[in-house]
């Protein structure tokens, strides 16, 4: 089986000859005019178990970290209880109820320098994020549950989360600290204690 991929020479001269006649330009300067029936928001089942490009903030009791690009995956693991019995190939299967959520991120810590607010914009600087790296240490020291924001966590109504497990990965950049996390979606729950007659 033969591929033919595209010549490269010809994809920039195409590129760089679109502007120039015009075409490109007159593209882009028509604003798109989108149909209600053509407008459809994501649901969760599409996006279960397919990683994404987003941004996160984490927010815990001490420390706080702010991830402006990390790619997320989202799956669930159902609670099945199996029973085997006698003379039977297989198990019998007991659906008990849905399982939590379970996050992983790939992303990195970098040392910015800016203030976005201000320049509109942030850059990176050219050390070792020694202290974005202490404060993401401390987040994930926290015993606790930590508040997560993330307009793709929002699709599957998550809100918290537990930090279950994370690693660093080593690379060639010298201004950047790559990990990766697995998190638990919480729900906060209330035990109400019952009195005695």
């Amino acid at each position: 089986m033969v591929v033919a991929l595209p010549d490269i020479r010809f994809m920039s001269r195409g590129v760089l000859q679109t502007p120039l006649l015009g075409v490109g330009l007159a593209f882009f300067n028509q604003p798109l005019t989108p149909k209600e029936e053509s407008l459809k928001l994501p649901v969760r089942e599409e996006w279960l178990g397919r990683p994404a490009l987003a941004s996160l903030a984490i927010k815990g009791e001490k420390a706080s970290v702010t991830l402006a690009e990390c790619v997320m995956t989202v799956t669930m693991e159902r609670h099945i209880v199996t029973t085997a019995l006698q003379g039977r190939h297989g198990t019998v299967k007991e659906y008990i109820s849905d399982g939590d959520y379970q996050i992983e991120v790939s992303a990195s810590v970098q040392p910015y320098v800016g203030d976005p607010s201000v320049d509109g914009f942030r850059l990176v600087d050219d050390h070792y994020p020694v202290e974005e790296l202490e404060a993401f240490i401390g987040l994930l020291n926290e015993q606790a549950a930590v508040a997560v924001q993330s307009d793709f966590l929002r699709l599957f109504g998550i809100y918290s989360a537990v930090i279950k497990s994370y690693s660093y990965e080593q690379e060639t950049h010298s201004n950047r600290q790559a990990f990766k996390m697995t998190l638990l979606s919480d729900e906060p729950y209330e035990i109400k204690a019952q009195q005695d007659g």
